[in-house]
């Protein structure tokens, strides 16, 4: 009896239905994708120069130099194109339609200052522009913006781009290099349900710690890192952190290497002895 119970469940085991197959997950890419880096430029001179003064700015501009100025941007619907702001903190507060074309933002080497600060603003065009050597690139913060084409270099004091407080922004085509801690922070620490990032097509390279962060980034709108060639960061190259989990974030289709390792460049102040694991 007992032996023929035995054939009954061995029969039954080996003539039931096939297992259910698992799903086939996507391929990893096998070839570093071609992005265009953007092209470093120079200005044409002669430039306007406008140096040591607080700057109020109220209509177009263009072919500009301020050298050690405080800027203000004071209306709507201004482009400022072929200019340069050396150690010269750019303000541009509740305003619209605002356009930044091939300006050079460079210098601003000040504690906790950011070479463009942006707060309530909608409608903000950042395009073709070079931030170098700046404590912190730029600061967008409760705006909407289009960040395409820029070449962020050796912004290293705290971070390249912070993107902060319910601002939506797309971050398109630009190039990263020598950014510290991040070079790119994104924030939203007061919960906007608006707050909404699309960052994609953008080559960032050797970050002191982790590439891009989404930090205290709570209860945000669907956001997006996809695309992206990220390399030689000495943290991760994406991370997540700070009640950032519960956020709709989709990370996909990113060439990632080089995670985790001593970053090349001179060593900054407060770079960590030790680096972690990408």
């Amino acid at each position: 009896m007992l032996t023929t119970l035995f054939i009954f469940l061995l029969a039954a085991g080996c003539g039931g239905g096939t297992e259910p197959h698992s799903p086939t997950p996507p391929p990893f890419p096998t070839e570093r994708p071609e992005l265009t880096t953007p092209a470093k430029f120079d200005l044409a001179s002669p430039l306007t120069v406008v140096q040591n003064q607080k700057v109020t700015i109220d209509s177009d501009i263009e072919n500009h130099s301020f050298i050690d100025c405080e800027v203000h941007i004071a209306n709507d619907d201004i482009k400022i194109a072929s200019s340069e702001f050396a150690n010269s903190p750019v303000y541009i507060e509740q305003k619209k339609n605002i356009s930044l074309d091939r300006v050079i933002f460079r210098q601003l080497n000040q504690y906790e200052k950011a070479a463009v600060n942006v707060y309530q603003c909608q409608d903000l065009v950042v395009e073709n522009c070079q931030f170098a050597g700046n404590y912190i690139g730029m600061g967008i913060h409760s705006s909407s913006a289009e960040v395409t084409g820029n070449r962020f270099e050796d912004n290293n004091g705290h971070n390249a781009l912070v993107i902060g407080e319910g601002s939506q922004a797309n971050v398109k085509g630009n190039y990263f290099y020598g950014s510290f801690p991040h070079a790119i922070l994104i924030l939203n620490r007061e919960g906007s349900s608006e707050a909404r990032v699309d960052i994609t097509d953008n080559i960032i390279d050797q970050t002191g710690e982790d590439a891009i962060d989404f930090e205290d980034y709570r209860n945000a709108a669907p956001s997006n890192v996809s695309h992206n060639i990220i390399t030689n960061s000495g943290w991760s190259a994406v991370v997540i952190e700070y009640n950032s989990w519960e956020s709709n974030i989709t990370v996909e289709d990113n060439w990632i290497e080089g995670t985790g390792i001593d970053w090349k460049l001179s060593t900054h102040a407060l770079q960590p002895e030790v680096f972690q694991p990408g």
